[in-house]
């Protein structure tokens, strides 16, 4: 199958797991490989960045206490965020094994290891549920077109009632 889950897999770890130094030359400190959002003209990527994550946090609601849950989590730039600017509880799940592994040395490195977590782990293992918010940054197309609807089920069931989910 197309988006059977080792086949997924394999592809997110050929296209991902080619190396973090590329990645931290290309990407630059914040790792993060979704678009970014200029709050002004002659914003920095980084801040392009932050204001980025800071609009999904707002659009989620986020706010300290809060439970979230980033699905395709990248090298964990969302998941650093919220649980250092917000005091929200994150969990971020990738499919790559390296991104997992430098978000996790990031955690560590932030001291947000009480907050903050990521998982080299498909989200369709993710077992908990009640979170309080969702966001899933830029994975839409590595989940194919016939896997949409479940893909939204399945997320819609990890939420409390009248929680939030940004895709």
């Amino acid at each position: 199958r197309r988006h059977s889950r080792g086949r997924d897999a394999s592809a997110i770890s050929h296209h991902y797991d080619v190396s973090n130094t590329f990645y931290e030359w290309v990407l630059g400190p914040s790792m993060a490989y979704t678009c970014a959002c200029y709050p002004t003209a002659d914003a920095s990527l980084e801040q392009a960045q932050a204001h980025k994550f800071d609009l999904v946090a707002w659009k989620i609601g986020l706010a300290s206490g809060m439970r979230l849950l980033d699905v395709g989590c990248g090298w964990g730039g969302m998941v650093l965020h919220a649980a250092r600017e917000y005091g929200v509880k994150a969990l971020g799940v990738t499919l790559s094994e390296q991104q997992a592994l430098w978000a996790q040395q990031a955690i560590k490195k932030a001291g947000l290891e009480d907050l903050a977590e990521v998982r080299h782990l498909d989200y369709r293992d993710v077992r908990e549920t009640d979170f309080d918010a969702i966001s899933s940054i830029g994975i839409t197309e590595h989940i194919g077109k016939a896997n949409v609807p479940g893909y939204f089920a399945f997320l819609n069931g990890k939420l409390k009632v009248g929680g939030r989910m940004l895709n």
